[in-house]
């Protein structure tokens, strides 16, 4: 149990789940509706998803590496390695998984014949790489990192779709420029809702942070000023899904999902925000942020009602 705790197996599950809506129910619509015969093979998907699964797990693998101290004081379950995985087993784990996920990620562009496109995923690595070893404490440096790395996991299949040598007469054509503004609306869905995330969740562990000598944006910055900012980022988020919801025109249940979505921040995290004042207040809007990314990831699926 603690190996499936130390890869943060439902992390995992997640980031699976949402390549699959952005391949099988976002990009796979939008081909279909302009009547184009091109998919993505199923085992170039499975490659890819692969992939991004070894990458993500031996990051969060290194991230308990350098944490261990951090986790000491602000997790009940935590740290893992040191107590429960040893230091030299959780390495060889890291350094493993790393080379796998890059096999499959050269795998993926031998499939398209691209190798040069698995600099993507060696970007990916680098930075959960930089973030656990130099940029975790950066003031908010490291949580733009964890945004990025998180909006590369609808971008990633959408890339390798792109590049994809079947794929590349019928890629830019218009009648598929909403399969493009789609993708790209995920993304900075995806950015926006774990940019926020990423915050809340340093103030929620501002006092194990600073114990430590992490000191986080969140965690030195006033009340005011932290709150002002993700009440910002907030707007931008709901102005985006708006903006998305309004130009699209298309399934009407696809945009009342939207319209829930949009609802769910307006109506509940921004006034819990503000109320917002202890450790545990923060906790429960980071957990209700993480349901938001999910939800609206999910959104794709009612496209094809």
């Amino acid at each position: 149990m603690s190996f499936f705790t130390l890869i943060r197996w439902k992390n995992l599950i997640i980031i699976l789940l949402t390549e699959i809506v952005i391949k099988y129910a976002l990009i796979d619509f939008f081909l279909h509706t302009a009547g184009l015969s091109y998919r993505m093979s199923s085992e170039l998907f499975f490659s890819l998803a692969l992939s991004s699964i070894f990458i993500a797990a031996a990051g969060y693998i290194i991230n308990d590496i350098e944490d261990v101290e951090i986790d000491r004081i602000n997790a009940s379950n935590r740290p893992l390695v040191n107590t429960r995985i040893s230091l030299r087993f959780a390495k060889v784990l890291m350094y493993s998984f790393n080379i796998i996920g890059m096999i499959f990620a050269f795998y993926s562009a031998f499939l398209i014949k691209n190798l040069s496109i698995a600099s993507f995923q060696l970007l990916i690595m680098a930075l959960l790489y930089g973030y656990s070893i130099s940029f975790k404490c950066k003031k908010l440096i490291g949580n733009i990192i964890i945004a990025l790395i998180t909006a590369s996991v609808p971008l990633l299949i959408w890339v390798y779709t792109i590049y994809d040598v079947l794929a590349k007469s019928v890629m830019f054509t218009y009648e598929i420029r909403w399969m493009h503004l789609s993708v790209f609306f995920f993304v900075i869905f995806a950015f926006l809702t774990n940019f926020v995330r990423e915050l809340i969740k340093d103030k929620e562990d501002a006092e194990a942070d600073t114990s430590s000598s992490c000191n986080t944006w969140s965690a030195t910055v006033s009340e005011k000023s932290f709150k002002g900012l993700i009440i910002l980022l907030l707007i931008i988020l709901e102005v985006s899904i708006a903006s998305y919801q309004i130009n699209f025109a298309g399934n009407t249940v696809f945009k009342i999902a939207l319209t829930l979505v949009l609802a769910l921040i307006i109506i509940i995290v921004m006034p819990k925000l503000i109320k917002s004042k202890s450790t545990n207040d923060y906790h429960k809007l980071s957990i209700i942020m993480k349901a938001i990314m999910f939800i609206g990831v999910l959104t794709p699926l009612l496209l094809w009602i």
